[in-house]
């Protein structure tokens, strides 16, 4: 952390992981709490921060960026976010962000969810992955009324009434369902007024081109649909589109 002196206008920061040639490298080691605070301290216009699979650091650690009042986007992606404080009240300190990624964090429990409402400016939030919030948590999310993109992919607790509250979220345009195995017709129907959504990924969920018909009045310009054996041609060209589009990442 020596190395950041001197470099109080850094906007943005990845401590955390990088991937070359389908291979993991971890950027910095021992990322604690006391390197959270040093960092809060030394650069106080980062808006842009990257602590993907940083362990060590916790909770406590978190509340120390608050003062950091230019952050607006953090990744905590695998990491022990909630150990501490399964309401996130640390993290729920800092109210400039508006992008979120908590994919796979193994402590991020429904209390947890039901506090990311007190976060006014996210629009985009990603949850991927998460085995331990059921759906009582994740219907929670319709507090988080100003989101615009929303990944729920490989979330085992969502299923429709996740769906309909979702519903409420009328200024989604990007969502993400993949490998959420309880999607099906019924959930269509529940996002059938979303007309911001643009951007939708039902890959290896149980949709089927019956489905797809609610979707008809979403202004629909990517429908992602890998794995969906039920979804044809003619299901996607009834939504307005001319093709089914591929994962492209």
């Amino acid at each position: 952390m020596q190395k950041l002196c001197g470099a109080s206008a850094l906007r943005s920061l990845n401590l955390g992981v990088a991937w070359s040639d389908a291979h993991m490298h971890i950027l910095c080691e021992g990322v604690t709490d006391e390197a959270l605070e040093a960092i809060s301290q030394a650069l106080p216009c980062l808006e842009v921060l990257g602590l993907p699979h940083c362990v060590e650091a916790t909770d406590r650690g978190l509340s120390t960026l608050s003062k950091c009042t230019a952050l607006t986007e953090l990744n905590l992606a695998c990491t022990n976010v909630g150990r501490l404080s399964p309401d996130l009240t640390e993290l729920c300190s800092l109210t400039t962000l508006r992008a979120l990624n908590l994919t796979a964090c193994e402590r991020l429990t429904d209390p947890g969810l039901r506090s990311l409402s007190r976060l006014p400016r996210l629009t985009s939030l990603t949850l991927a992955d998460l085995d331990h919030v059921s759906s009582e948590g994740l219907v929670t999310l319709r507090e988080c009324t100003a989101l615009t993109e929303l990944t729920l992919s490989c979330c085992r607790g969502v299923d429709a009434s996740v769906l309909e509250a979702l519903g409420h979220v009328t200024l989604l345009e990007q969502l993400s369902l993949m490998m959420c195995d309880q999607v099906d017709d019924e959930a269509m129907l529940a996002l059938s007024g979303l007309r911001r959504l643009t951007w939708l990924e039902l890959g290896c969920t149980e949709v089927t081109d019956f489905g797809l018909r609610a979707l008809v009045d979403c202004p629909l310009a990517c429908l992602l649909t890998d794995g969906c054996p039920k979804v044809t041609a003619a299901g996607v060209e009834a939504v307005g589109l001319s093709r089914v589009w591929s994962h492209y990442y």
